[in-house]
């Protein structure tokens, strides 16, 4: 956990299932030669394979036993499951069977209104912060604004480089911190925070 050694507070995390039903952390499993979302790895195959030569992958059981050795990290959710549903239910089982809520310390990015509702409504569920990601329901500002603004636990609204763009050209204001995803370089993150974005994706600290 070399970034929460430096004091990174947030970390964005992809998950996945493997094809023997294990939580991983991937985008996509691109770092695995011949495997992809159709092809997963076992897990076996997740834990002996080397990506980029030297970094071994994450499980979900690893990384909670770091939430309880990191107290002050926050994991913000994501993932390219077409039931994010059913993931989150399998995590919040894995993780309070192992001695942590994460109710405050995973922040559940969602990608539409009944995406939301349905995370939100579940009584399993009581997860204390949202993040709206904007990447797949494509709503407009106006949209976003009147069924987010007033969702007390609707912490931030994410968008891309592009979309943000239009928003800060149109002088649009949401009540509510704005994210960009995903920068990589000083300049453009200086340019971002120089212009009002409170919080960037980064791949590297």
């Amino acid at each position: 956990m070399t970034y929460a050694e430096q004091g990174c507070a947030l970390m964005e995390i992809d998950f996945l299932y493997t094809s023997d039903g294990e939580i991983v952390a991937s985008h996509y499993f691109e770092y695995f030669d011949g495997y992809d979302l159709k092809n997963r790895p076992t897990i076996e195959v997740f834990k002996n394979t080397k990506l980029d030569g030297k970094y071994t992958g994450m499980t979900f059981k690893w990384l909670v036993q770091q939430l309880k050795n990191y107290e002050n990290i926050r994991i913000i959710f994501d993932s390219k499951e077409n039931d994010t549903f059913k993931l989150l239910e399998d995590m919040v089982t894995i993780a309070s069977g192992n001695g942590l809520d994460l109710s405050s310390r995973m922040i559940i990015q969602v990608y539409s209104i009944e995406n939301y509702n349905e995370i939100k409504n579940n009584p399993n569920f009581n997860f204390e912060t949202f993040w709206f990601t904007n990447y797949k329901a494509n709503y407009s500002n106006i949209q976003i604004e009147d069924y987010f603004n007033d969702k007390k636990d609707v912490e931030t609204i994410v968008m891309s480089c592009q979309c943000w763009w239009v928003y800060h050209q149109t002088g649009y204001e949401f009540d509510k911190k704005i994210a960009v995803h995903t920068v990589n370089g000083d300049f453009a993150i200086n340019f971002l925070a120089d212009r009002g974005v409170d919080l960037i994706y980064v791949d590297f600290m």
